[in-house]
Protein backbone atom coordinates (compact mmCIF):
# COMPACT_ATOMS: atom_id res chain seq x y z
CA UNK A 1 0.00 0.00 0.00
CA UNK A 2 1.27 3.66 -0.83
CA UNK A 3 0.68 6.15 1.67
CA UNK A 4 -1.52 8.82 -0.11
CA UNK A 5 -3.15 10.85 2.89
CA UNK A 6 -1.43 14.33 1.50
CA UNK A 7 -2.99 13.87 -1.87
CA UNK A 8 -6.52 14.92 -2.86
CA UNK A 9 -8.30 12.45 -4.74
CA UNK A 10 -7.99 14.94 -8.22
CA UNK A 11 -3.90 15.33 -7.69
CA UNK A 12 -3.58 10.73 -7.15
CA UNK A 13 -6.19 10.43 -10.27
CA UNK A 14 -4.32 13.06 -12.61
CA UNK A 15 -0.69 12.25 -11.81
CA UNK A 16 -2.01 7.91 -12.26
CA UNK A 17 -3.87 9.23 -15.29
CA UNK A 18 -0.81 11.05 -16.68
CA UNK A 19 1.74 8.33 -15.98
CA UNK A 20 -0.37 6.01 -17.99
CA UNK A 21 -0.43 4.75 -21.20
CA UNK A 22 -3.36 2.86 -23.18
CA UNK A 23 -4.15 -0.91 -23.47
CA UNK A 24 -6.18 -2.61 -26.01
CA UNK A 25 -9.32 -1.82 -26.60
CA UNK A 26 -8.37 1.43 -24.53
CA UNK A 27 -6.82 2.76 -27.95
CA UNK A 28 -10.36 3.44 -29.31
CA UNK A 29 -10.42 6.07 -26.78
CA UNK A 30 -7.26 7.33 -26.43
CA UNK A 31 -6.75 10.99 -25.46
CA UNK A 32 -3.51 12.11 -25.92
CA UNK A 33 -3.73 15.41 -23.73
CA UNK A 34 -2.49 15.55 -20.26
CA UNK A 35 -4.96 15.78 -17.52
CA UNK A 36 -4.91 18.54 -15.45
CA UNK A 37 -6.38 18.95 -11.93
CA UNK A 38 -9.88 20.57 -13.31
CA UNK A 39 -9.78 17.46 -15.58
CA UNK A 40 -9.89 14.96 -12.49
CA UNK A 41 -12.35 17.12 -11.19
CA UNK A 42 -14.95 16.83 -14.26
CA UNK A 43 -14.04 13.06 -14.18
CA UNK A 44 -14.20 12.44 -10.36
CA UNK A 45 -18.19 14.87 -10.54
CA UNK A 46 -18.90 12.31 -13.70
CA UNK A 47 -17.93 9.24 -11.92
CA UNK A 48 -19.71 10.34 -9.37
CA UNK A 49 -22.45 7.32 -9.00
CA UNK A 50 -19.09 5.28 -8.85
CA UNK A 51 -18.97 6.46 -5.33
CA UNK A 52 -19.97 3.18 -3.43
CA UNK A 53 -20.60 4.71 -0.01
CA UNK A 54 -23.96 6.63 -1.74
CA UNK A 55 -24.92 2.35 -1.16
CA UNK A 56 -26.43 2.16 2.30
CA UNK A 57 -25.49 -0.98 2.32
CA UNK A 58 -22.10 -0.38 1.15
CA UNK A 59 -21.27 2.36 4.01
CA UNK A 60 -20.14 0.04 6.72
CA UNK A 61 -17.80 -1.71 4.17
CA UNK A 62 -16.62 1.30 2.93
CA UNK A 63 -16.47 3.25 6.32
CA UNK A 64 -14.15 6.27 6.28
CA UNK A 65 -12.60 8.24 3.40
CA UNK A 66 -14.93 8.97 0.23
CA UNK A 67 -14.28 5.75 -1.87
CA UNK A 68 -14.61 5.76 -5.89
CA UNK A 69 -12.79 2.91 -7.64
CA UNK A 70 -11.62 3.69 -11.38
CA UNK A 71 -11.10 1.32 -13.89
CA UNK A 72 -10.03 2.57 -17.43
CA UNK A 73 -10.47 6.67 -18.06
CA UNK A 74 -10.14 7.66 -21.68
CA UNK A 75 -8.58 4.24 -23.15
CA UNK A 76 -5.83 4.51 -20.33
CA UNK A 77 -5.98 1.83 -17.61
CA UNK A 78 -5.97 3.65 -13.70
CA UNK A 79 -7.25 0.54 -11.92
CA UNK A 80 -7.02 2.42 -8.99
CA UNK A 81 -9.75 3.32 -5.62
CA UNK A 82 -9.85 6.55 -5.01
CA UNK A 83 -8.97 7.10 -1.12
CA UNK A 84 -7.78 10.06 0.59
CA UNK A 85 -5.47 7.32 2.80
CA UNK A 86 -4.11 5.13 0.77
CA UNK A 87 -3.54 3.51 -2.38
CA UNK A 88 -3.41 -0.17 -3.44
CA UNK A 89 -1.07 -0.29 -6.66
CA UNK A 90 -1.14 -3.67 -7.51
CA UNK A 91 -3.75 -3.13 -10.19
CA UNK A 92 -2.39 -0.55 -12.26
CA UNK A 93 1.84 -1.59 -11.55
CA UNK A 94 0.43 -4.96 -13.48
CA UNK A 95 -0.64 -2.55 -16.36
CA UNK A 96 1.91 -0.34 -16.43
CA UNK A 97 5.03 -1.59 -14.71
CA UNK A 98 6.74 -2.39 -11.49
CA UNK A 99 6.71 0.39 -8.61
CA UNK A 100 4.66 2.82 -11.65
CA UNK A 101 2.62 4.29 -8.89
CA UNK A 102 5.07 5.03 -6.50
CA UNK A 103 7.44 6.30 -9.14
CA UNK A 104 4.62 8.98 -10.32
CA UNK A 105 3.75 10.07 -7.04
CA UNK A 106 7.29 10.54 -6.10
CA UNK A 107 7.58 12.30 -8.89
CA UNK A 108 4.45 14.59 -8.01
CA UNK A 109 5.52 15.25 -4.25
CA UNK A 110 9.26 15.84 -5.29
CA UNK A 111 8.02 18.61 -8.37
CA UNK A 112 4.73 19.47 -7.26
CA UNK A 113 3.57 18.83 -11.07
CA UNK A 114 1.06 16.17 -12.00
CA UNK A 115 2.40 16.45 -15.24
CA UNK A 116 5.84 16.65 -14.84
CA UNK A 117 8.89 15.19 -17.12
CA UNK A 118 9.20 11.90 -15.55
CA UNK A 119 5.52 11.40 -15.33
CA UNK A 120 5.84 12.27 -19.47
CA UNK A 121 8.33 9.72 -19.88
CA UNK A 122 6.53 7.35 -18.22
CA UNK A 123 3.09 7.90 -20.01
CA UNK A 124 5.68 7.72 -23.36
CA UNK A 125 7.01 4.64 -22.02
CA UNK A 126 3.71 3.04 -21.38
CA UNK A 127 2.14 4.33 -24.57
CA UNK A 128 4.87 2.48 -26.67
CA UNK A 129 4.57 -0.80 -24.38
CA UNK A 130 0.79 -0.81 -25.01
CA UNK A 131 1.27 -0.44 -28.72
CA UNK A 132 3.40 -3.00 -28.73
CA UNK A 133 0.84 -5.29 -27.01
CA UNK A 134 -2.07 -3.69 -29.39
CA UNK A 135 -0.18 -4.98 -32.45
CA UNK A 136 0.23 -8.84 -30.99
CA UNK A 137 -3.21 -8.91 -29.86
CA UNK A 138 -5.06 -7.50 -32.94
CA UNK A 139 -5.36 -10.96 -34.79
CA UNK A 140 -6.32 -12.74 -32.08
CA UNK A 141 -9.82 -14.37 -31.90
CA UNK A 142 -11.95 -14.26 -28.73
CA UNK A 143 -11.50 -17.70 -27.19
CA UNK A 144 -12.67 -19.50 -23.98
CA UNK A 145 -9.68 -21.61 -22.70
CA UNK A 146 -10.77 -24.47 -20.01
CA UNK A 147 -7.95 -25.56 -17.68
CA UNK A 148 -8.66 -27.72 -14.48
CA UNK A 149 -12.14 -26.84 -14.74
CA UNK A 150 -11.71 -23.27 -14.61
CA UNK A 151 -12.78 -20.94 -17.67
CA UNK A 152 -11.47 -18.09 -19.36
CA UNK A 153 -12.48 -15.65 -22.06
CA UNK A 154 -9.94 -14.06 -23.62
CA UNK A 155 -11.25 -11.48 -25.82
CA UNK A 156 -9.97 -10.64 -29.51
CA UNK A 157 -10.09 -6.85 -30.09
CA UNK A 158 -12.91 -8.39 -33.16
CA UNK A 159 -14.64 -5.20 -35.44
CA UNK A 160 -12.89 -3.15 -33.94
CA UNK A 161 -9.56 -4.23 -35.11
CA UNK A 162 -8.98 -2.20 -38.30
CA UNK A 163 -10.01 1.01 -36.42
CA UNK A 164 -7.43 0.36 -33.41
CA UNK A 165 -4.72 -0.59 -36.06
CA UNK A 166 -5.71 2.92 -38.07
CA UNK A 167 -5.09 4.50 -34.98
CA UNK A 168 -1.75 2.71 -34.20
CA UNK A 169 -0.51 3.72 -37.25
CA UNK A 170 -1.63 7.74 -36.45
CA UNK A 171 0.46 7.43 -33.27
CA UNK A 172 3.37 5.16 -34.13
CA UNK A 173 3.51 5.36 -38.08
CA UNK A 174 3.54 2.17 -40.24
CA UNK A 175 5.45 -0.82 -38.91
Amino acid sequence: MLRTDDLEPRILLAVLYNAAGPRGLGFLKYEPVPMNRDDADRVISERGSDILTDIPSMREVFAGPPYLSLDYVYGRPVKASLRTDRLDPRAYDGKHGRDWAARAIASYRTTGEVNSQEIWEMHVASLETGGREAREWLDEETRLEVIDHQQTLYLGPGEHAERIRAILRDIFGTH
